[in-house]
């Protein structure tokens, strides 16, 4: 662009220099600046950056036609451009220009109309390019246009509300789950579309759910157009905007089927587990009513039985506690007559299930019950109770939503009714054969004077009769007997296979015989010669088992004098009434060990502890020094871990077993001592082997006789197994606590996190307590009650406190720090170290985990520690923590939760509350108030403070103040 202004005026001068100046700028530029004349839009002049947009160099495009560039779709936006442009306006549009490399690039274009001397209607315009701009504007609407799409075709209800829970817009599904349409809940409180029912639990949700923390899904009952209720899964996501949460997006899925389904499921376990417990036909019917509201969420389960003729009506035998008046006022006929016809009458008279899913709409039976209505029971399921094949009544449920009896629940509660059914059979069956028992007075007499021991059990096998010679042999008084099951006699020495194969037989209908060994009320044991037969009543169903026995004890003891087995059977059962509890579980296996060498002929012994992986420890030795030996194993377990595993008896080892090469030093061990013979027998304890009983012998004629022996070394390894099973679980069940807890400190599988102490009256943070999360996501208190049973208690609280510590460190140094530690951690001087590592005062809170048997220990170790208070916790929930307040004299009393909650309307926790601020006022102690969690609470703390003339300002603790999280 060049102008040919007259030379030697100042004016002319400062014009040059102007224009000069705006030809740099235009020229440098990364707009591009243009200059077209006439209507046909030529182009005079354009700035160089048009090659970085077009690839055109200026040159090239002058003279040519603006439109030769254009797109020719494009045309009609440019002469719309153009008499816009002439018309004296400035005009913004957008266009598409052709690249030299034919590429289409979008061009924001502003042109305007300029005045300039010689050139022809001139405009000016300044080009952008907007291509990326525009791409990624597309790119954005269509992901918009796909995620609408997405939701408004998805089967789940989606809901996008403010955080205020208006609801801004909604997925068309919502008709075909709830019936509404958008137009109906547009604007309105997702809370207005929840049950009254859930309405409380559904705010709390959705309140953390706007905390930003991941909630789990919930399940709550929607409200339908139709004025029923609905359950759904509700999962939420927060909407996020400049890092602000904006809303919450909302997805509901149709859960109705799977709740109802798993209530009756629920209410079918809980009264099977009622079916067993009750032996009272009307405790029983109650229990199972009463499981029905209670586990399946109905509202009200009753049983109807028919009455006498004429009333032809039916009477509320059974009933839940709640809206038990509307049963036991219900008058229903059972007549056919159609003006009265109900849901009940119906299922007696036809035995089969009737479901009626909305009592108000089904027009098989007459009017519903106004009662019922107001009462708010909307669906009803009868069904028929047969009972020894015969109909003995009708179970009757109530629930609150429409369409609550589907297939599935239909099956379920048909078989709550199949078990009603059998359980009153059952008791009938019972009272039946008391009573006939009761009859036969002359024959109890009979058997009374009987000399054999006679016990008489139901079908079930539970005692109900024991005459006076069972009840000596035995120890047991009548009343101790009676409803008991046998196998309160059981010694242990007979393992399940050999009653398995005794109720095997009964069950065929034979008799068995044979010989028990049993135990004493007082531990005593002894053997018995026992005949036992099934009983059948005329119909030939069984009745009952009546068991005659005669006591063997003495002839046994004479039999022990002459025979090896005898002397065994003897030596074991001496053996058994000498066990007794003593200081430790490797004292008792000692003593169990040298008790058995007692054994003619076994003059060594062990205990041997089997482990998951298959390897075996010593529990308890007695006798010859290879059971002391360093060797590991003393018997090696695979000789003989097949033998376990398939629960076989008691074994002898074969040194010429090809398995030994492998063990030579162990064999040559063995050999050297002397071993002549060995004996493995299985310990089993709750059906599982946990160990192995090794006995051995120098001597060589009992090492020939072993194997006829092995039926009272197996009886001995059953017993080790009963008697020492407990210990030996609880033992393996701490050594894995604390290999669980060692990993968690070993890996450092945890991190802290902080909560603020604030002074009420200044709002100022005075202090954090370091509180612990465990990466397996178990709750703190139990990790650590956990560590303390394995014995790694103190250990794991200085790992997390040290942790506190470190994390704190950018903390400023006048913030205090209080961490948790036990008396035990405090007397074991476990705490003087982590103090050293502290840049800031540190207060102990003393925890509860052990308690404190010596307070004045615990204030010498706390008096010896620099640069640290004392805060007792949980003041006001026991005896224990106002003990530790007037023994230990804290720094800080910390008010418990269960005394703040609420204090803003409860004036009893306020009167509590002002009784520990006169006391810490008097004792100048610092009280902290746990759990605050509204502005109200703390107003209250803060007023009863303050009026009581508290000289340090009293603290406060909780969620209002701040949850407990890192510090960032």
């Amino acid at each position: 662009m060049t102008t040919t202004p007259s030379t030697g005026s100042p004016h002319h001068d400062d014009l040059r220099a102007h224009v000069d100046l705006f030809q740099i700028l235009a020229e440098n530029i990364s707009d591009v600046v243009s200059i077209t004349e006439g209507d046909d839009g030529v182009i005079t002049w354009i700035s160089p950056s048009i090659v970085a947009m077009l690839g055109f160099p200026p040159e090239q495009m002058l003279g040519h036609h603006f439109v030769d560039y254009i797109v020719r779709e494009d045309v009609p936006l440019l002469n719309t451009a153009l008499e816009k442009v002439l018309r004296g306006e400035t005009y913004t549009f957008e266009i598409r220009l052709l690249h030299r490399d034919q590429s289409i690039r979008r061009v924001e274009i502003v042109s305007h109309r300029v005045d300039i001397a010689g050139h022809d209607r001139a405009r000016i315009a300044t080009w952008r390019d907007v291509s990326d701009s525009r791409q990624s504007r597309d790119s954005l609407l269509q992901l918009q246009h796909d995620f609408q799409l997405v939701a408004e075709n998805a089967s789940d209800v989606v809901i996008q509300t403010d955080v205020h829970g208006t609801i801004d817009w909604v997925s068309p599904s919502i008709t075909t789950v709830l019936g509404w349409r958008a137009v109906d809940v547009l604007g309105k409180q997702i809370l207005d579309f929840i049950a009254p029912s859930d309405a409380e639990r559904a705010h709390a949700w959705q309140s953390l759910v706007l905390t930003g923390l991941k909630v789990r899904s919930a399940q709550m009952r929607y409200h339908t157009a139709s004025s029923h209720s609905r359950w759904m899964s509700v999962r939420a996501q927060t909407l996020l905007r400049d890092e602000t949460v904006s809303g919450i997006v909302f997805s509901l899925r149709d859960c109705h089927n799977e709740v109802i389904t798993r209530r009756a499921l629920n209410t079918l376990s809980t009264a099977s587990r009622a079916l067993t417990r009750s032996d009272d036909e009307q405790e029983l019917l109650n229990a199972m009513c009463q499981a029905a509201v209670n586990e399946g969420g109905y509202m009200l389960c009753w049983y109807a039985r028919p009455s006498i003729e004429p009333l032809q009506q039916f009477f509320s035998a059974a009933s839940s506690f709640e809206h038990r008046q509307f049963a036991e006022t219900s008058i229903l006929s059972f007549a056919d007559d159609p003006r009265e016809r109900n849901p009940v009458a119906v299922a007696w008279r036809s035995g089969q299930t009737v479901v009626v899913n909305d009592r108000f709409s089904d027009s098989r039976f007459s009017a519903p019950d106004p009662e019922a209505q107001a009462r708010g029971f909307r669906a009803t399921i009868t069904l028929p109770v047969r009972c020894a094949r015969q109909l003995d009544g009708v179970l009757i449920v109530e629930a609150p939503e429409v369409g609550a009896f589907d297939t599935s629940v239909v099956g379920v509660l048909e078989e709550l009714a199949e078990q009603m059914g059998f359980g009153i059979q059952r008791l009938r069956e019972h009272q039946r054969l008391v009573l006939s028992m009761s009859e036969q007075l002359l024959l109890s007499a009979a058997v009374g004077q009987s000399g054999e021991s006679i016990a008489i059990s139901d079908p079930d096998g539970n005692l109900i009769y024991a005459n006076p010679a069972l009840i000596r042999s035995s120890g047991y008084a009548i009343e101790e007997l009676i409803g008991q099951n046998p196998r309160i006699f059981q010694s242990g020495l007979q393992n399940r296979a050999f009653y398995e194969a005794m109720w095997q037989q009964l069950g065929t209908g034979s008799t068995w015989r044979g010989v028990l060994v049993n135990k004493r009320k007082n531990g005593e044991l002894y053997e018995e010669e026992a005949t036992i037969s099934p009983i059948h009543d005329e119909t030939g169903q069984l009745a009952a088992y009546i068991a005659v026995k005669r006591d063997l004890t003495v002839e046994r003891h004479l039999q022990a004098n002459l025979t090896r087995d005898g002397r065994d059977r003897s030596t074991i059962l001496e053996l058994m009434r000498e066990m007794r509890p003593i200081s430790s579980p490797g004292a008792m296996a000692n003593l169990f060990c040298r008790l058995v060498t007692r054994l003619d002929g076994i003059d060594s012994s062990a205990l041997l502890i089997l482990h998951h992986d298959a390897t075996l420890t010593t529990m308890g030795e007695h006798g010859s020094t290879v059971f002391a030996s360093s060797l590991s194993p003393i018997v090696p377990a695979s000789l003989f871990i097949e033998q376990l595993h398939h629960g076989d008896p008691a074994t002898v080892l074969d040194f010429n077993d090809a398995r030994w090469d492998s063990y030579d030093e162990v064999r040559d061990a063995l050999r050297v001592e002397g071993v002549r013979g060995v004996v493995v027998s299985p310990l089993r304890w709750n059906d599982l082997t946990i160990g192995v009983l090794v006995l051995s012998t120098h001597d060589e004629l009992t090492a020939q006789g072993l194997t006829g022996r092995l039926a009272a070394f197996d009886q001995l390894g059953t017993y080790a197994g009963s008697f020492f099973g407990a210990q030996l679980e609880s033992e393996r069940h701490r050594e894995e606590l604390r290999a669980q807890i060692q990993e968690i400190l070993d890996q450092r599988a945890f991190s802290p996190v902080f909560q603020p102490f604030v002074e009420l009256s200044t709002g100022r943070i005075v202090g954090y307590e370091a509180l612990t999360r465990f990466s397996n996501g178990r709750r703190p208190d139990l990790c650590i009650m956990d560590a303390h049973k394995a014995g790694l208690g103190p250990e794991l609280e200085v790992a997390c406190a040290l942790a506190a510590i470190e994390a704190s460190g950018e903390l400023d140094p006048d913030i205090w720090l209080s961490v948790n530690f036990s008396p035990s951690a405090l007397l074991g001087h476990y705490v003087e170290p982590v103090l050293a590592t502290a840049n800031r005062e540190i207060v102990l809170e003393i925890t509860e985990h052990d308690p404190i048997e010596n307070y004045a220990a615990i204030r010498n170790v706390i008096a010896s520690l620099a640069n640290c208070r004392l805060a007792v916790d949980d003041a006001g929930a026991g005896f224990t923590s106002l003990s530790h307040i007037l023994e230990l004299r804290p720094s800080y009393v910390k008010l418990d939760i269960s005394i703040i909650r609420d204090i803003d309307t409860n004036p009893a926790r306020q009167a509590m509350t002002a009784g520990m601020c006169h006391f810490a006022a008097q004792t100048n102690t610092t009280v902290i108030a746990e759990g605050v969690e509204t502005q109200a609470e703390a107003d209250t703390l803060m007023q009863l403070g303050v009026s009581l003339g508290q000289e340090t300002s009293m603290l406060g603790q909780g969620y209002f103040f701040g949850r407990p999280q890192p510090i960032r």
